[in-house]
């Protein structure tokens, strides 16, 4: 559309209006599917940027028994999980910006900067549970295991005990229950 609005209404007319940068822009926006796919790109690393990273640790404090999945698609590399997440966890106003086709991408990039750096810090804070966590099968045993299924916590004892892990449920069992 530049080039040809720049064509049909001539470089007088831009220069009488002070507006040299448009023969610029038109060349660069020749090929508009590149010149579009890349400024979305942009758009979508600025508004991750912006809209999760930048508060990341915020979030983590809030973020409740989300955590527990956030470390675990960390340790899984699962992308699409963590996406989901980001998405529960931006304004509108970021969400509008993030188009999910190229979140995909800008996550691999923040999977690859903070992913041991998050897994280092949440098993320093809890050794025991992300131990436990890893034993889960996801996300079906996540929601059994959180939401205190007696019948299910049986099984994983069961399953941590033949593996010589029990103390591990037994432990965070105790300190549930506050003793």
């Amino acid at each position: 559309m530049l080039i040809n609005d720049y064509v049909f209404l001539g470089e007088e007319y831009y220069n009488s209006r002070r507006v040299f940068i448009l023969k610029d822009l038109a060349e660069v926006c020749r090929d508009e599917t590149e010149f579009a796919w890349g400024s979305r790109q942009k758009i979508t690393e600025l508004a991750f940027e912006l809209g999760f990273e930048a508060r990341s640790k915020r979030i983590f404090i809030v973020m409740g028994d989300e955590i527990n999945d956030w470390f675990r698609y960390l340790v899984e590399r699962d992308i699409h999980g963590l996406k989901e997440i980001v998405l529960k966890y931006v304004t509108d106003t970021y969400k509008g910006l993030l188009l999910e086709s190229y979140l995909v991408g800008v996550m691999k990039s923040f999977v690859e900067r903070h992913r041991d750096e998050f897994i280092k810090r949440f098993e320093q804070q809890q050794p025991e549970l992300a131990e436990i966590l890893r034993e889960l099968d996801w996300p079906a045993e996540r929601d059994k295991f959180f939401s205190n299924d007696p019948e299910f916590k049986k099984v994983l004892l069961e399953r941590l005990n033949a593996k010589g892990k029990g103390h591990l449920l037994e432990h965070y069992l105790v300190t549930e229950l506050g003793l």
